[in-house]
Protein backbone atom coordinates (compact mmCIF):
# COMPACT_ATOMS: atom_id res chain seq x y z
CA UNK A 1 0.00 0.00 0.00
CA UNK A 2 1.19 3.56 -0.57
CA UNK A 3 -0.07 7.13 0.23
CA UNK A 4 -1.19 8.99 -2.83
CA UNK A 5 -0.25 12.48 -2.11
CA UNK A 6 2.14 14.16 0.17
CA UNK A 7 0.23 16.10 2.58
CA UNK A 8 -2.60 13.17 3.05
CA UNK A 9 -0.59 12.51 6.58
CA UNK A 10 -1.47 16.09 7.80
CA UNK A 11 -4.95 15.84 6.49
CA UNK A 12 -5.43 12.10 8.05
CA UNK A 13 -4.01 13.77 11.59
CA UNK A 14 -6.28 16.93 11.11
CA UNK A 15 -9.60 15.62 9.97
CA UNK A 16 -12.57 15.14 12.51
CA UNK A 17 -13.47 11.59 13.15
CA UNK A 18 -16.84 10.44 12.11
CA UNK A 19 -16.23 6.55 13.58
CA UNK A 20 -17.55 4.84 16.08
CA UNK A 21 -15.58 5.54 19.34
CA UNK A 22 -12.76 7.88 17.69
CA UNK A 23 -10.90 10.07 19.53
CA UNK A 24 -7.49 8.95 18.68
CA UNK A 25 -5.62 11.75 20.03
CA UNK A 26 -2.59 11.34 22.24
CA UNK A 27 0.40 12.87 23.77
CA UNK A 28 3.60 11.65 23.72
CA UNK A 29 3.03 9.94 27.51
CA UNK A 30 -0.06 8.09 26.85
CA UNK A 31 -1.26 6.86 30.23
CA UNK A 32 -3.24 3.66 30.75
CA UNK A 33 -6.93 4.10 31.91
CA UNK A 34 -8.15 1.56 34.14
CA UNK A 35 -11.09 -0.36 34.42
CA UNK A 36 -14.46 0.85 36.95
CA UNK A 37 -15.91 -2.21 38.87
CA UNK A 38 -19.20 -3.70 38.52
CA UNK A 39 -22.34 -6.10 38.17
CA UNK A 40 -21.36 -8.57 35.28
CA UNK A 41 -24.92 -7.93 34.16
CA UNK A 42 -24.57 -3.86 34.07
CA UNK A 43 -24.89 -1.56 30.77
CA UNK A 44 -21.88 0.35 32.20
CA UNK A 45 -19.84 -3.06 32.66
CA UNK A 46 -15.97 -1.93 31.46
CA UNK A 47 -13.97 -3.87 29.00
CA UNK A 48 -11.53 -5.81 31.68
CA UNK A 49 -15.00 -7.18 33.04
CA UNK A 50 -14.14 -10.36 34.45
CA UNK A 51 -13.68 -13.67 31.75
CA UNK A 52 -11.87 -16.58 31.72
CA UNK A 53 -8.80 -17.04 33.77
CA UNK A 54 -5.39 -18.33 31.21
CA UNK A 55 -2.00 -18.17 30.37
CA UNK A 56 -2.28 -19.78 27.05
CA UNK A 57 -4.86 -20.60 24.42
CA UNK A 58 -4.25 -23.83 23.09
CA UNK A 59 -4.52 -23.47 18.99
CA UNK A 60 -7.48 -25.54 18.43
CA UNK A 61 -9.39 -22.46 19.97
CA UNK A 62 -10.06 -18.55 19.98
CA UNK A 63 -10.85 -16.67 22.83
CA UNK A 64 -14.22 -14.44 21.72
CA UNK A 65 -14.68 -11.50 23.61
CA UNK A 66 -17.72 -10.04 22.07
CA UNK A 67 -18.68 -6.53 22.43
CA UNK A 68 -21.35 -3.76 22.06
CA UNK A 69 -20.21 -0.54 21.53
CA UNK A 70 -21.83 2.74 20.29
CA UNK A 71 -24.78 4.87 21.73
CA UNK A 72 -27.98 4.47 20.39
CA UNK A 73 -29.04 8.22 19.87
CA UNK A 74 -32.80 8.65 20.35
CA UNK A 75 -34.59 11.45 18.85
CA UNK A 76 -37.36 10.81 21.49
CA UNK A 77 -35.83 13.22 23.77
CA UNK A 78 -38.24 11.76 26.82
CA UNK A 79 -36.19 8.54 26.46
CA UNK A 80 -32.82 8.45 28.52
CA UNK A 81 -32.17 4.21 28.77
CA UNK A 82 -33.08 1.80 26.12
CA UNK A 83 -32.39 -1.38 28.21
CA UNK A 84 -32.25 -4.72 26.07
CA UNK A 85 -31.78 -8.46 27.49
CA UNK A 86 -29.70 -10.71 25.73
CA UNK A 87 -30.35 -14.46 26.48
CA UNK A 88 -28.01 -16.01 23.58
CA UNK A 89 -25.26 -15.07 21.54
CA UNK A 90 -24.38 -18.13 19.13
CA UNK A 91 -21.88 -18.42 16.08
CA UNK A 92 -23.40 -20.89 13.73
CA UNK A 93 -21.88 -22.98 10.54
CA UNK A 94 -23.94 -24.03 7.86
CA UNK A 95 -23.44 -27.69 8.83
CA UNK A 96 -25.84 -26.77 11.89
CA UNK A 97 -23.04 -26.30 14.47
CA UNK A 98 -23.64 -23.45 16.86
CA UNK A 99 -21.67 -22.61 19.92
CA UNK A 100 -23.76 -20.41 22.72
CA UNK A 101 -20.52 -17.90 24.13
CA UNK A 102 -23.08 -16.61 26.66
CA UNK A 103 -23.10 -17.92 30.48
CA UNK A 104 -26.51 -15.89 31.21
CA UNK A 105 -28.65 -13.69 30.51
CA UNK A 106 -26.91 -9.92 29.88
CA UNK A 107 -28.67 -7.44 29.55
CA UNK A 108 -27.45 -3.81 27.84
CA UNK A 109 -28.56 -0.08 28.28
CA UNK A 110 -27.70 0.72 24.68
CA UNK A 111 -27.94 4.61 25.63
CA UNK A 112 -25.32 4.51 28.15
CA UNK A 113 -22.17 3.30 26.02
CA UNK A 114 -19.65 6.21 25.51
CA UNK A 115 -16.24 6.07 23.69
CA UNK A 116 -14.56 4.25 27.28
CA UNK A 117 -17.49 2.09 28.28
CA UNK A 118 -18.70 -1.37 26.28
CA UNK A 119 -20.51 -3.84 26.83
CA UNK A 120 -18.95 -7.36 27.53
CA UNK A 121 -21.53 -9.43 26.40
CA UNK A 122 -19.83 -12.69 26.12
CA UNK A 123 -16.13 -14.00 26.73
CA UNK A 124 -15.63 -17.68 25.89
CA UNK A 125 -13.10 -20.36 24.42
CA UNK A 126 -14.51 -21.76 21.53
CA UNK A 127 -13.20 -24.32 18.35
CA UNK A 128 -11.30 -22.49 15.88
CA UNK A 129 -12.99 -22.34 12.29
CA UNK A 130 -15.11 -20.62 10.23
CA UNK A 131 -18.50 -19.38 10.77
CA UNK A 132 -20.63 -18.50 8.83
CA UNK A 133 -23.24 -16.52 10.85
CA UNK A 134 -23.74 -14.76 13.92
CA UNK A 135 -27.16 -15.06 16.05
CA UNK A 136 -27.96 -12.86 19.13
CA UNK A 137 -31.22 -14.07 20.80
CA UNK A 138 -33.15 -11.29 22.91
CA UNK A 139 -35.40 -12.15 26.35
CA UNK A 140 -38.65 -10.52 27.47
CA UNK A 141 -36.74 -8.16 30.35
CA UNK A 142 -36.66 -5.42 28.01
CA UNK A 143 -37.69 -1.62 28.69
CA UNK A 144 -36.96 2.15 28.10
CA UNK A 145 -36.63 4.89 30.82
CA UNK A 146 -38.90 7.87 29.26
CA UNK A 147 -39.75 10.47 31.47
CA UNK A 148 -38.34 8.57 34.63
CA UNK A 149 -40.69 5.93 34.41
CA UNK A 150 -39.70 2.22 32.71
CA UNK A 151 -41.91 1.29 29.80
CA UNK A 152 -42.02 -2.22 28.31
CA UNK A 153 -39.74 -2.65 25.22
CA UNK A 154 -41.07 -4.88 22.40
CA UNK A 155 -38.61 -6.46 20.06
CA UNK A 156 -40.46 -8.39 17.36
CA UNK A 157 -39.41 -11.76 16.76
CA UNK A 158 -36.07 -11.10 18.82
CA UNK A 159 -36.89 -14.05 21.06
CA UNK A 160 -38.10 -16.55 18.24
CA UNK A 161 -35.59 -16.12 15.25
CA UNK A 162 -33.45 -13.36 17.00
CA UNK A 163 -30.59 -10.84 15.03
CA UNK A 164 -28.56 -12.86 12.26
CA UNK A 165 -25.44 -11.16 11.54
CA UNK A 166 -24.28 -13.10 8.09
CA UNK A 167 -20.26 -13.95 7.72
CA UNK A 168 -18.27 -15.52 7.40
CA UNK A 169 -16.07 -15.23 10.40
CA UNK A 170 -12.16 -16.88 10.42
CA UNK A 171 -11.62 -17.30 13.80
CA UNK A 172 -7.97 -18.08 14.75
CA UNK A 173 -6.09 -20.39 16.90
CA UNK A 174 -4.08 -19.03 20.00
CA UNK A 175 -5.88 -15.69 19.64
CA UNK A 176 -8.47 -13.84 21.25
CA UNK A 177 -10.95 -12.70 18.89
CA UNK A 178 -12.36 -9.30 19.76
CA UNK A 179 -15.57 -8.88 17.74
CA UNK A 180 -17.51 -5.60 18.08
CA UNK A 181 -20.79 -4.90 17.78
CA UNK A 182 -22.89 -1.85 16.97
CA UNK A 183 -26.86 -1.27 17.34
CA UNK A 184 -28.29 0.89 14.66
CA UNK A 185 -31.73 1.45 16.16
CA UNK A 186 -32.63 5.23 16.16
CA UNK A 187 -34.99 5.06 13.27
CA UNK A 188 -36.88 2.32 14.69
CA UNK A 189 -37.16 3.18 18.52
CA UNK A 190 -40.40 4.37 18.86
CA UNK A 191 -43.76 4.96 21.23
CA UNK A 192 -46.51 2.85 20.39
CA UNK A 193 -49.63 2.81 23.09
CA UNK A 194 -48.71 2.18 26.18
CA UNK A 195 -45.02 0.61 25.17
CA UNK A 196 -42.37 1.47 23.34
CA UNK A 197 -41.14 -0.78 19.86
CA UNK A 198 -37.51 -1.49 18.70
CA UNK A 199 -36.49 -3.03 15.49
CA UNK A 200 -33.20 -3.00 16.08
CA UNK A 201 -30.38 -3.47 12.58
CA UNK A 202 -27.54 -4.40 14.50
CA UNK A 203 -23.62 -4.83 12.30
CA UNK A 204 -20.51 -6.28 13.28
CA UNK A 205 -18.28 -3.15 12.76
CA UNK A 206 -14.80 -4.65 13.94
CA UNK A 207 -13.03 -8.42 14.04
CA UNK A 208 -9.70 -7.85 15.17
CA UNK A 209 -7.64 -11.33 16.02
CA UNK A 210 -4.53 -10.26 18.98
CA UNK A 211 -2.32 -12.79 20.75
CA UNK A 212 -2.39 -12.98 24.69
CA UNK A 213 1.01 -10.39 24.53
CA UNK A 214 -0.08 -8.43 21.72
CA UNK A 215 -3.43 -7.32 24.16
CA UNK A 216 -1.67 -7.05 26.95
CA UNK A 217 0.86 -4.40 25.60
CA UNK A 218 -2.27 -2.57 23.72
CA UNK A 219 -4.47 -2.69 27.42
CA UNK A 220 -0.85 -1.48 29.07
CA UNK A 221 -0.35 1.48 26.56
CA UNK A 222 -4.02 2.93 25.41
CA UNK A 223 -5.50 1.35 28.02
CA UNK A 224 -9.30 1.78 27.56
CA UNK A 225 -8.62 4.17 24.31
CA UNK A 226 -7.63 0.30 22.67
CA UNK A 227 -11.07 -0.05 22.22
CA UNK A 228 -11.26 2.92 20.20
CA UNK A 229 -7.70 2.44 18.13
CA UNK A 230 -9.24 -1.50 17.20
CA UNK A 231 -12.27 -0.09 15.95
CA UNK A 232 -12.02 2.47 14.35
CA UNK A 233 -8.48 0.84 12.42
CA UNK A 234 -8.93 -0.48 8.85
CA UNK A 235 -6.11 -2.31 9.10
CA UNK A 236 -4.12 -3.33 12.62
CA UNK A 237 0.14 -4.97 11.87
CA UNK A 238 2.53 -5.64 14.00
CA UNK A 239 5.44 -4.92 11.63
CA UNK A 240 9.08 -4.26 11.13
CA UNK A 241 10.43 -1.25 9.72
CA UNK A 242 12.46 -1.93 6.62
CA UNK A 243 13.41 1.22 5.27
CA UNK A 244 13.18 5.04 6.21
CA UNK A 245 14.15 7.70 3.84
CA UNK A 246 13.25 11.72 3.55
CA UNK A 247 12.10 13.87 0.90
CA UNK A 248 10.90 17.07 0.01
CA UNK A 249 7.65 18.59 -1.58
CA UNK A 250 4.66 20.88 -0.48
CA UNK A 251 1.65 20.61 1.47
CA UNK A 252 -1.81 21.61 0.01
CA UNK A 253 -1.54 24.99 0.42
CA UNK A 254 1.94 25.22 -0.73
CA UNK A 255 3.87 25.32 2.39
CA UNK A 256 7.30 23.39 1.96
CA UNK A 257 8.05 20.70 4.16
CA UNK A 258 10.36 17.52 4.47
CA UNK A 259 8.31 13.92 4.46
CA UNK A 260 9.42 10.86 6.12
CA UNK A 261 8.61 8.08 4.14
CA UNK A 262 8.33 4.41 6.06
CA UNK A 263 8.19 1.25 4.55
CA UNK A 264 7.66 -2.36 6.96
CA UNK A 265 7.24 -5.47 6.71
CA UNK A 266 4.04 -6.84 7.60
CA UNK A 267 4.78 -9.55 10.13
CA UNK A 268 1.43 -10.35 11.58
CA UNK A 269 -2.20 -9.02 10.46
CA UNK A 270 -4.58 -8.41 13.22
CA UNK A 271 -7.37 -6.84 11.56
CA UNK A 272 -8.21 -6.76 7.92
CA UNK A 273 -6.18 -7.47 4.64
CA UNK A 274 -3.36 -4.98 4.24
CA UNK A 275 -0.67 -7.31 2.20
CA UNK A 276 2.92 -8.15 2.88
CA UNK A 277 3.91 -4.78 3.34
CA UNK A 278 2.72 -1.00 4.37
CA UNK A 279 4.03 2.09 3.36
CA UNK A 280 3.51 5.72 5.00
CA UNK A 281 4.36 9.09 4.89
CA UNK A 282 4.65 11.53 7.71
CA UNK A 283 5.57 15.23 8.11
CA UNK A 284 9.14 16.19 9.23
CA UNK A 285 12.39 14.49 9.10
CA UNK A 286 15.60 15.47 8.17
CA UNK A 287 17.35 16.14 4.86
CA UNK A 288 21.02 17.68 4.81
CA UNK A 289 20.99 20.20 7.39
CA UNK A 290 17.37 20.77 7.60
CA UNK A 291 15.66 18.87 10.09
CA UNK A 292 11.67 19.14 10.48
CA UNK A 293 10.15 18.63 13.97
CA UNK A 294 6.47 17.93 13.94
CA UNK A 295 5.00 17.43 17.87
CA UNK A 296 3.58 13.93 18.54
CA UNK A 297 4.57 12.32 15.39
CA UNK A 298 6.20 8.74 15.52
CA UNK A 299 9.81 8.36 14.99
CA UNK A 300 10.54 4.98 12.79
CA UNK A 301 14.03 3.54 12.93
CA UNK A 302 15.14 0.57 10.61
CA UNK A 303 14.69 -3.11 12.75
CA UNK A 304 11.82 -1.40 15.25
CA UNK A 305 9.12 -3.71 15.39
CA UNK A 306 5.83 -2.14 16.61
CA UNK A 307 1.83 -2.48 16.05
CA UNK A 308 0.15 -0.09 13.35
CA UNK A 309 -3.56 1.66 13.59
CA UNK A 310 -4.04 2.05 10.12
CA UNK A 311 -6.94 3.95 7.98
CA UNK A 312 -7.47 4.37 4.39
CA UNK A 313 -8.32 8.37 4.75
CA UNK A 314 -9.68 9.99 1.19
CA UNK A 315 -6.14 10.85 1.09
CA UNK A 316 -4.35 7.70 1.48
CA UNK A 317 -3.52 5.51 3.91
CA UNK A 318 -2.18 6.64 7.68
CA UNK A 319 -2.18 6.43 11.56
CA UNK A 320 -4.33 7.00 13.59
CA UNK A 321 -3.92 9.09 16.56
CA UNK A 322 -0.39 10.49 15.39
CA UNK A 323 2.03 8.75 18.08
CA UNK A 324 -1.08 7.24 19.55
CA UNK A 325 -1.20 4.90 16.19
CA UNK A 326 2.04 3.15 16.81
CA UNK A 327 2.65 0.95 19.83
CA UNK A 328 6.42 -0.09 20.06
CA UNK A 329 6.92 -4.10 20.74
CA UNK A 330 11.36 -3.73 20.36
CA UNK A 331 13.93 -1.49 19.12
Amino acid sequence: MATSTRSQYLFSTLLPATALLVSGCFSDSVKSTGPSTGDSNSSAAMYAQASPNSDSIPDTQTRVKFKATKPLQCKDASVTSAVIQIVEISFLKNDGTQINILTGPQSVDLMSLDTQIVAVLGDSLIPVGTYDAIRITVGDNNYVISNGTQVPLKIPSGQQSGIKLQGPYTLRGGRITEVQLQFDADQSLHAAGPKYILKPTASIVSVASLTLAQEALLRNVLGAYSEQQIQQADYIVQATTSQVTSSTGTLAGGQPMIFTNVTLSNDDVLKGAPGATTQIELMGGSDGSIVVYVPHMPKFDSGDQSVLFLKNYPLGLGLIGKSGGKVIVSQ
